[in-house]
This record gives structure tokens, C-alpha cells and sequence, in this order.
């Protein structure tokens, strides 16, 4: 909660639009920590947080790709993000992590589509 109520959402949001893969990860790891408390959730969706981790999913470096793909499954747990989600074209690039060959960003992208047929 210290992170968030410091200021970092925005200025981690930003970084993950980084040309820099390592860092793109590094804020999505910590997005993805913070996004466990739903008023976190509110404050990753205003500062921008939804389109880069949409863009990362599609990252040709494995790190963003599950740091991001975690991200967007600890995000999907509420009503209101799940939508953001759909309405940027999640759903199909979390589709094709499915058969990334890699456990964590399968697993990740198989719960973030679980928690996207939630209604």
C-alpha cells in the first residue's frame, strides 16, 4: 500500500511504455503486486495502466510477457477492469500466450481469461 499511496502508479505506468524490456517488467511485477487491493485497481486504471500491459502481452521478451500477463490477471478480478480489458483487445493476445510454452505466462493468461468469463 506504501507504493501507491507514494505517488508510483503513474510514473510505473510510464515505465512500462519503456523501450527498455527490463524495466517494462520490473513496473509490471509491481503493478502486479499492488493490483491485489481493488482500490489499487481504481487507481491503475485511471493513471493508464491498461494499454501498456495490453501492449506488453503481445512482447516479444518473456519476463514482460508474464509480468504483464500477472498484472492483467490480478486486474481482472473486478467487474470494472475486466471491461477495460476487452474494450483494448486483451482477450485475444491473452488467447495466444496459451501456447507460449512457458508456465507462468500460461498460467497467468488462463486466469486472467477465467476471470474474464466471470460476469
Amino acid at each position: 500500500e506504501a507504493v501507491a499511496n507514494a505517488g508510483a502508479i503513474a510514473p510505473l505506468v510510464s515505465l512500462m511504455t519503456s523501450a527498455t524490456p527490463d524495466l517494462q517488467a520490473k513496473a509490471a511485477a509491481t503493478i502486479w503486486s499492488i493490483a491485489g487491493r481493488e482500490d489499487n485497481r481504481k487507481r491503475i486504471v485511471e493513471a493508464g495502466g491498461i494499454a501498456p500491459l495490453v501492449k506488453m502481452l503481445q512482447s516479444n521478451h518473456l519476463d514482460c510477457q508474464a509480468k504483464a500477463s500477472g498484472a492483467v490477471r490480478c486486474l481482472t478480478m473486478s467487474a470494472f477492469t475486466r471491461s477495460e480489458f476487452e474494450q483494448t483487445g486483451a482477450v485475444p493476445h491473452l488467447v495466444v500466450l496459451l501456447s507460449s510454452g512457458n508456465q507462468e505466462v500460461t498460467i497467468n493468461a488462463a486466469g486472467a481469461l477465467e476471470n474474464m468469463g466471470c460476469r
